[in-house]
């Protein structure tokens, strides 16, 4: 960074904390390039579409146990990107729509896979593969990194000086379960009977009916997390027949259509200080629905108000953790910090 050049900042994963903390970078005067793997952002925030139905198979819904994000996704409703649902909220019409929502107008680059990190005097380089081939981006002021822990201690394994945080990464501290999910749609609706006993190894099963934009005659079935990890590897057709078998004996007819999908990283994570957020050695930044910051106050108005931290997770915790890490970022690149 020159004077009078925006610091240039890339940020790799376009889930919420991602696209998040990018949007505020972008407000506070930074030069910001977003890479995302996947086809399209949202993390698992995310709506499969199939040949004339949708379901949601990453997160079901969410909660705001605090002030500032019951205020975000207040605006986000105002926008008409998330209805109520039960006692949480949904995207509408899709669940990533808050989030790309909040991608439009970034400099975001989709399907393309980061494979190294390189640092030098000049900033951070990413070594990155894309369908074009390899591609080089880079020099960077900050970087960002809003992906699964293990994801981001697999690119920071070769980067000189970065055993502590390695060490806070290790998976003894930073353990993600992952998830089986089976789409499941039936000839029509089905109704159960209340309450439903959910049998394993299902964990919950979750009706798509009453759900904007999704098929009323669709169900989605997540694994328990002990049986996904072990059976991680296993035939996706194995692990269809098996999940089928337990919905069926719970009295659910024989579906006309499923689909399958792994999570590898779907829940847990890391409760961590603002300090391990922000490494300033390295001018990296962490942030995502597996790091928890401590001590966020249930008020926005109220410094004094009680932490509720340990009730945060998944998308409120993914916006928690690029909102805690944006007051140091600013700062290392002299920029003002911009929540809207």
């Amino acid at each position: 960074m020159t004077g009078g050049t925006a610091p240039r900042v890339a940020v790799i994963g376009a889930g919420l904390a991602g696209v998040s903390a990018a949007r505020w970078l972008v407000q506070a005067g930074a030069n910001v390039a977003v890479l995302e793997k996947s086809a399209g952002v949202g993390g698992r925030m995310a709506t499969r579409r199939r040949d004339g139905w949708n379901a949601d198979h990453g997160v079901p819904a969410f909660a705001a146990h605090t002030a500032a994000f019951a205020a975000e996704v207040a605006r986000w409703q105002a926008t008409g990107w998330v209805a109520a649902h039960g006692t949480g909220w949904i995207g509408v019409p899709t669940m990533h729509a808050p989030v790309r929502g909040l991608a439009a107008g970034l400099a975001l680059t989709t399907a393309i896979t980061v494979r190294a990190l390189q640092r030098s005097p000049a900033g951070w380089h990413l070594h990155a593969e894309a369908q074009a081939g390899p591609q080089v981006y880079g020099p960077f002021d900050a970087l960002v990194l809003a992906i699964p822990l293990p994801q981001a201690q697999a690119l920071l394994r070769t980067v000189p000086g970065t055993d502590r945080l390695l060490a806070l990464l290790q998976p003894g501290n930073a353990a993600i379960d992952p998830c089986w999910t089976l789409l499941v749609r039936h000839a029509s609706p089905w109704m159960p009977p209340v309450p439903l006993a959910v049998v394993p190894p299902l964990a919950k099963v979750v009706p798509q009916a009453g759900r904007a934009g999704r098929a009323d005659d669709a169900w989605v079935l997540h694994a328990q997390a002990d049986w996904s990890r072990t059976h991680l590897e296993a035939d996706p057709a194995w692990i269809t027949a098996s999940l089928l078998t337990a919905f069926a004996s719970m009295g659910a007819p024989v579906p006309v259509a499923t689909t399958v999908h792994r999570w590898r990283y779907a829940q847990g994570g890391l409760t961590v200080s603002p300090t391990d957020l922000w490494w300033p050695d390295l001018r990296l930044a962490l942030c995502g629905d597996g790091l928890i910051p401590l001590a966020i106050p249930a008020s926005s108005t109220s410094a004094s108000a009680p932490a509720v931290s340990a009730g945060l997770a998944g998308v409120e915790a993914a916006w928690h953790s690029a909102r805690a890490v944006l007051p140091a970022l600013c700062a290392a690149l002299a920029l003002p910090v911009a929540i809207d």
